[in-house]
């Protein structure tokens, strides 16, 4: 109960235009994307742009490529929001790029310095500790909703994960030594968020998002592993383009664009 009070007291008292003001809390849940794609099927004015479900816990969070996202109880953020953007389907990959950068800022205001792995993982010293989820509906080209969904292990101990991610993954509080406060990054990262979501649908404004986001890459000019269809290859990353594809330099000289929902990558 106490969890409860304080999500619901910060997200009664954000500086959002819309984003967080409207919610739901639950204690535990499967997936907050499947719950916020189920809700964002039903009546827009219910379920308006902006609306976040948030829980203490998810027992099958879900990851890129089909992964899962482990997300133990009470030590994380685990979230998603509702977008109804009227953009172009080619725009929505920027979605993924503009919250990048927005959790990187808003962590950065509670003291840590974190990196993008692309195309959406957030890191520390080379180990995961967040990660974004874009889906979305559309038919005939238009975008219904988008859903985008955001995992950060905040005071995860060391201990409270498996086996196999004890290599890969880690937390705030295994990074720097101390508990950290999760209503407050959740409050920095909902506003910095919502203010260059909409800066970009105002103005088309994503030059300078883009040139964050290549700032804070962990693979802009160096060399990588890409993994396609289990086959793996060593490129060069040249450049991230203004779609959130990796132009890369392959070893035979070519240029070649990737595209993040075909591969993933390794450092």
């Amino acid at each position: 109960m106490e969890r409860k009070l304080s999500y619901v007291s910060t997200l009664e008292n954000l500086n959002t235009c819309c984003f967080g003001k409207t919610f739901l809390y639950l204690p535990t849940i499967d997936s907050t994307n499947i719950k916020a794609k189920e809700l964002a099927n039903q009546d827009q004015s219910k379920y308006p742009n902006g609306f976040l479900i948030i829980s203490e816990e998810q027992t099958n969070g879900k990851g890129r490529l089909g992964r899962t996202w482990h997300s133990p109880s009470g030590c994380g953020l685990w979230f998603s929001l509702i977008l109804r953007p009227n953009i172009n389907l080619v725009d929505i990959p920027k979605i993924t790029l503009i919250s990048a950068v927005a959790l990187c800022d808003s962590l950065k205001n509670s003291g840590v310095d974190s990196q993008i792995k692309w195309p959406n993982d957030i890191l520390i010293n080379n180990k995961k500790i967040a990660g974004i989820l874009t889906e979305m509906s559309s038919l005939n080209s238009i975008v219904n909703f988008v859903i985008l969904g955001i995992g950060l292990n905040v005071n995860t101990k060391a201990s409270q994960f498996p086996l196999e991610l004890k290599e890969t993954a880690s937390s705030l509080f295994i990074e720097y030594g101390n508990n950290f406060d999760k209503s407050k990054i959740l409050a920095d990262f909902l506003y910095i968020f919502e203010d260059l979501w909409f800066k970009f649908l105002t103005n088309g404004s994503f030059d300078h998002i883009l040139a964050k986001y290549k700032e804070t890459s962990t693979v802009l000019h160096k060399k990588v592993k890409i993994i396609n269809a289990g086959k793996e290859s060593l490129v060069f990353v040249k450049d991230i383009t203004e779609d959130g594809s990796l132009l890369v330099v392959t070893a035979d000289g070519d240029e070649k664009l990737i595209i993040s929902g075909e591969v993933s990558l390794r450092l």
